[in-house]
Parts: C-alpha cells; structure tokens; sequence
C-alpha cells in the first residue's frame, strides 16, 4: 500500500485544509509500490505550486482558502458523478441507494472504492476539520508559508515513517505509520 498519506499531509500542512479526499489527480502511481523520500518531496513541491497562485515563492492564508475552495467544489463534483450512474444530472432514490447501500455498500469514484464516508487517501474523514495546519505549517508565524516551511512537516512525518532509513517507505512500513496515524486520530 503506497503511503499516500504523507503526500495528502503536505497539502495539508501547505493549505490549510481537510483531509483531501479524491487526490488521484494528484497521487498518480501504483497505490501498491513504495514511496521514496523523493517522491514526497517532488509531490509536495507540486502542490506547494499549484497553490502558490501569483507564483512568489510563499502561500498567504487567502491563497490557502481559494484552493481549499476549489478542490471542495471538486470532492463535490466527484461525489455527485460518483452517484449520478446513468449521467443525467441527477440522482434517483435508486442511484442514491445503489451508491450507500449496494451489495458492495459502497461506489466508484474515477476507478477507486468508495464507501459513502468522503475519505481521503489517507482514510481520514474529508469533513475532519484541518486544525490550524496553516498555522501549523507557517513555523516561524509571519502569516507566510514557504517552501521549506511546506516541506518540514511531510519530510519529517516521512522520515518518522521509514524506520529502516532507506529513504524508501515499504507497503509495511506505510500500512505500520498508517495504522499509527489512525490510533492517534481516535484518541485525540
């Protein structure tokens, strides 16, 4: 299992934002092979542009918000054509109950599982609020966050993870950190 995780948290970390579901756009790549501390960072370097909108080398909380903004707009458009199985641009009591209550009580969204719950890559519910990650990400509180800023927090959560140090998270390694993530998620 790819440790998705770590990249969704430095979108996280980098805007602000709940747990992103649906990141496939982003997250292209064998769910099932290992993660390299290279690939994290290229991922979030990606992200950190794609939100960087005037392209200054550093994200403001209005930035922040406008792409949380968007890719809302996305998870919802997802989810609707997730349901809307005959595409007509609505959804029927029969589509609605096929899509939570079906024999597989689940659906597909652009060929993943889906349980009805909206979550992420990492598990975690889309709803879950972000918790101040902005905050969280802007270490030195100039109401800015930088590249290395955005970085610090999946590179270190990376690092935590890989607990051979070989640069490369293993399907093990990733489902042991995940499983850790979950059990602190349910305690707090």
């Amino acid at each position: 299992m790819k440790i998705a995780y770590i990249a969704t948290t430095a979108l996280l970390t980098i805007i602000a934002v709940p747990a992103i579901a649906q990141m496939g756009d982003h997250m292209k790549g064998k769910p099932d092979q290992p993660t390299t501390r290279a690939e994290v960072e290229t991922r979030t370097k990606a992200m950190f542009a794609m939100v960087d909108a005037n392209n200054d080398g550093i994200i403001i909380k209005a930035e922040a918000d406008t792409a949380h903004g968007q890719m809302e707009t996305r998870m919802r458009d997802a989810h609707f054509n997730g349901m809307d199985a005959n595409k007509d641009g609505s959804i029927s009591r029969a589509e609605f109950d096929a899509a939570h209550m079906g024999p597989e009580k689940g659906m597909k969204h652009e060929g993943k599982e889906h349980d009805g719950h909206d979550k992420g890559v990492d598990g975690g519910n889309a709803r879950m609020s972000g918790g101040g990650m902005f905050e969280r990400a802007d270490a030195n509180k100039d109401g800015k966050v930088t590249l290395a800023e955005a970085l610090a927090q999946p590179l270190a959560r990376f690092d935590a993870a890989d607990t051979n140090k070989d640069g490369t998270l293993s399907a093990q390694e990733g489902m042991a950190a995940h499983a850790k993530m979950r059990g602190m998620m349910h305690h707090k």
